[in-house]
């Protein structure tokens, strides 16, 4: 249900009381807030209000939003490298890409799905990796199969290359049709190359839901990939096996190709 009218009214004025000294106009709320389900809104409201609120500049808003999230998101960059120039370039850098980022504040992708700290965790993890990786090389699986190809690995040898072309079609398109916190999980684990514990500290939940949700998102990611491959190419239940197994054992390496951007939780 997406929010409306009166209903939206209530929010707001109950979020504004609940944050005294930080001003948010009520066209502004509402211009950001029918987008958003009306039961995010309300759950999150006084997250939703903070995050707009610094969009517009407004001062206290910000000292807030640095103290109640910004450093305890930045507390988890900490878990990833502990030197402090590391720290202050990530903390530096996630101030700007959430606050200003050229005119396009992050903080406008914030869209209630969870709290405000757990998802600003996220983006300082993620960007803490993006830093990391500056100076390594990466390998997609693009680029791998085109490596298999140049190899003759045996089950290459007998698929066309529009069968592979299509196989790498298809995961990007299962990737795209995740649910956007298995696809986040997905890009954290093989992406960003995070632990289940390291994950598990950005969502703020036991290594073993984290666990479960990465289980849960190879299981539907391949699924969906097996349906879309078999839309598009007929291949007996042994090649599609052999293609998916020889895939599967080389998940660890970079899939960022084929995950598309992740900005909720």
């Amino acid at each position: 249900m997406t929010s409306t009218g009166a209903e939206l009214d209530a929010v707001w004025q109950a979020a504004q009381a609940r944050s005294p000294g930080i001003e948010l106009a009520r066209p502004t709320f509402v211009a950001h807030a029918t987008k958003l389900p009306l039961a995010d809104v309300t759950q999150h409201a006084d997250d939703l209000y903070l995050a707009w609120a610094c969009v517009t500049n407004d001062r206290n808003a910000i000292v807030l939003f640095e103290q109640r999230v910004l450093a305890p998101a930045v507390l988890a960059v900490r878990k990833i490298e502990s030197s402090e120039a590391f720290v202050d370039e990530v903390r530096q850098a996630l101030r700007d890409k959430l606050l200003f980022n050229g005119g396009q504040p992050k903080l406008l992708d914030y869209q209630a799905r969870g709290p405000l700290g757990a998802w600003a965790r996220m983006v300082a993890v993620r960007l803490a990796f993006t830093l990391k990786r500056r100076t390594k090389a990466t390998v997609s699986v693009d680029d791998w199969i085109a490596g298999a190809v140049a190899n003759g690995t045996p089950y290459v040898d007998v698929m066309k290359q529009q069968q592979i072309a299509l196989f790498t079609q298809a995961l990007s398109a299962a990737a795209a049709d995740l649910e956007p916190r298995l696809r986040a999980v997905l890009r954290m684990h093989f992406k960003d190359g995070l632990s289940i514990d390291q994950i598990g500290e950005v969502y703020q939940v036991h290594r073993a839901t984290t666990a479960r949700w990465l289980v849960q998102a190879k299981a539907s990611w391949f699924a969906k990939t097996r349906s879309h491959m078999m839309k598009k190419q007929a291949l007996s239940d042994t090649e599609y096996q052999q293609l998916a197994h020889e895939v599967q054992s080389r998940l660890d390496l970079s899939l960022s190709k084929l995950l598309p951007a992740a900005t909720e939780l």
